[in-house]
């Protein structure tokens, strides 16, 4: 009786067996076929850019009023950005929604619709970096209610990647 016991549970594991057998010689024919290579590079840089964006964000009753606006806002932000900014300097528009804006009412436990929010990003890259305190305030004070994503970066980001990896296949 107690070979008929052992009997099911041995031929459970010449059945694992084979299997994990299987998977380690696939997988040793892989490594045959493969290469690993580590190194390391390191490189630094000053940054000469700094890259910014402003928010004009407006909400009322009509979207197309609320469109028109927004569009003024917007327009007297980048006439002011325009101004203080260089001639290799960028400015792009980077995002644009429109969007309803709701409310949960709890006396009439139901979602009310209150009107449209605008909004209208645009991203700053400058080279002046000593200015962009100023940049910010005159923005601001143009009419964006939005600042995000302060970045510095070097310009020739793609050339320390380069070098970068140069360093990495010496290492």
């Amino acid at each position: 009786m107690n070979n008929t016991r052992i009997l099911p549970f041995f031929v459970f594991a010449m059945i694992v067996a084979v299997f994990s057998l299987g998977v380690s010689a696939e997988e040793a024919r892989e490594d045959a076929r493969r290469l690993t290579v580590n190194g390391s590079g390191e490189v630094s840089a000053k940054p000469d850019k700094v890259i910014i964006n402003f928010s004009v964000e407006t909400k009322g009753p009509e979207a197309a009023k609320t469109i028109g606006e927004n569009a003024e806002k917007t327009n007297a932000v980048l006439e002011k950005l325009k101004s203080m900014l260089g001639a290799e300097d960028k400015i792009t528009t980077s995002r644009y929604s429109l969007s309803p804006v709701n409310e949960y009412n709890n006396e009439t436990r139901k979602t009310e619709f209150k009107g449209y929010s605008v909004t209208n990003q645009v991203k700053v890259e400058s080279r002046d970096i000593k200015e962009i305190g100023n940049i910010i305030d005159a923005a601001v004070k143009a009419g964006a209610n939005g600042v995000d994503g302060l970045s510095f970066e070097a310009s020739d980001k793609n050339e320390l990647r380069r070098e970068a990896l140069s360093a990495s296949v010496m290492d």
